[in-house]
């Protein structure tokens, strides 16, 4: 049921440009100016291209390092930790058989729930996606079709919101 999934059901990948760090494609680029330097150097036995491919083997290896430090896609690391505030939707809720009691034979703690839900998240399409999640007793009440909760989602990944239905309202 969830929206922008390809046939075989597993989400779509993030688009390429997501996944640029110039910094490591700045270092892989200047590693190509090595071999230039070496063979200028074996050609005119001087020491100054020798002294070049090593400054120029430095740059991209300081670039690689912190191109790779700072991580592999454009988004910040904060946000790809903690995610983007999200906007979900109540469309539909039904209780699964399963709940967790507390100390076996005590109250009922948290109760799986099946939630269709529409998810909306700044610079992401509009998703509809279908859950099973562990909800906290406390929860259930806010869990009404039409009802407006706050969740964080990945960037790029809204068919997975964290909504904070676990903890105790």
């Amino acid at each position: 049921m969830a929206d922008g999934t390809d046939a075989g059901g597993a989400p779509p990948g993030l688009p390429l440009s997501r996944h640029l760090n110039r910094l490591v494609v700045a270092g892989l680029l200047t590693t190509l100016t090595v071999p230039i330097g070496s063979t200028v150097a074996e050609y005119e036995g001087e020491i100054w291209p020798n002294v070049f491919t090593l400054a120029a083997a430095l740059v991209a290896f300081l670039l690689l390092a912190f191109g790779l430090h700072v991580g592999p896609t454009k988004d910040a690391r904060k946000v790809a930790v903690q995610g983007v505030p999200a906007r979900v939707v109540v469309e539909r809720v039904a209780r699964v058989p399963m709940a967790q009691n507390r100390g076996g034979d005590g109250p009922t703690v948290a109760q799986v729930m099946r939630l269709d839900l529409r998810v909306e998240a700044e610079g992401e399409p509009v998703t509809r996606v279908r859950l099973r999640r562990w909800v906290h007793v406390d929860k259930i009440p806010q869990l009404v079709p039409g009802a407006v909760l706050a969740a964080r989602v990945l960037p790029g990944r809204p068919q997975d919101p964290a909504l904070g239905l676990r903890r105790p309202g």
